[in-house]
């Protein structure tokens, strides 16, 4: 668990390597544990950054058991897909198929870049919201989202949607 009462948090991840699976930020590992973090007041900022030339090189990857939650605080997460020169898939901006929840008066602010972008073929999305338990909410405050397809252009190049919610 990651907390701060009125503190500011900031993590900022790039992953490195030529594969895949080069999560800039990964939250969570898929578990009944679950990984959180938590701010009553204070502003959380992600920024991660996927690297390798395959697939899953997502920018900020939250998984089905992970959440992030302020209550009066504002979220912002950026993520850049990787993939780059490769013709991986699933290089997503933001991946959330967990929470993203801002219970009191925050707001929410996600901005994703699909990536795969010279030979990236599918589902190089922007944000991609998947999952039973996945969600992006507000109480109150402002909830913007704001996403860019990555891949390539052609016949087998498709679902680099900007946002895609599925459940």
């Amino acid at each position: 668990r990651i907390a701060s009462q009125s503190g500011d948090i900031s993590i900022i991840g790039i992953g490195r390597g030529a594969g895949g699976s080069l999560e800039g930020v990964q939250l969570g590992i898929d578990n009944s544990t679950g990984s959180e973090v938590f701010s009553q007041s204070g502003t959380i900022s992600i920024t991660g950054t996927g690297a390798g030339t395959l697939d899953d090189n997502r920018g900020v990857y939250i998984e089905s058991d992970a959440a992030v939650l302020p209550v009066d605080g504002e979220i912002i997460i950026v993520g850049t897909g990787g993939g780059g020169s490769g013709e991986g898939e699933e290089n997503d901006g933001v991946d959330v198929a967990g929470a993203i929840e801002a219970t009191g008066d925050g707001s929410v602010s996600v901005t994703g870049f699909g990536g795969g972008t010279t030979s990236g073929k599918h589902q190089n999305r922007g944000i991609d919201v998947n999952g039973f338990v996945s969600g992006i909410s507000t109480n109150s405050g402002s909830l913007t989202l704001d996403g860019t397809g990555g891949g390539s252009v052609g016949e087998d190049y498709n679902l680099n949607d900007g946002i895609r919610f599925n459940r």
